[in-house]
């Protein structure tokens, strides 16, 4: 009973997770055109200036996908279930990261001369 319990809560923490990359992968492809948006992550920076979204797609789908399938076959594993809930925190965290940066991005875009102050007070000139 114990492990079937487990169980659910790892499947309901695979779902939660893949919300939260579906959401990260949104987020990315709508600002990945803005000049002052940096990818992170080395191997995902590659893909996020390509011409066409897909390879981010494909590469984040794939990515995550193998991730949660091998929580799937291992959720009834005490480790699986902490790992899984740790992701969720960090991926919780990176959504808030991206609250403040689409702020960030939306005081640029109404600041009177187009952000050009407030980018030029970030670089230190």
């Amino acid at each position: 009973m114990k492990e079937k319990r487990r169980a659910i809560r790892v499947l309901t923490l695979v779902f939660a997770i893949a919300m939260l990359n579906l959401g990260d992968l949104f987020m990315t492809l709508q600002y990945r055109d803005i000049n002052m948006m940096v990818e992170s992550n080395t191997v995902a920076a590659g893909l996020v200036y390509h011409s066409s979204p897909w390879p981010l797609i494909f590469y984040k789908i794939g990515s995550v996908g193998f991730a949660l399938s091998v929580f799937v076959q291992l959720r009834k594993k005490k480790l699986v279930e902490v790992v899984a809930f740790s992701m969720v925190i960090i991926f919780s965290i990176l959504i808030f990261v991206w609250q403040n940066y689409m702020d960030a991005i939306d005081d640029i875009s109404n600041d009177k001369d187009g952000g050009h102050s407030m980018i030029q007070q970030m670089k230190g000139e």
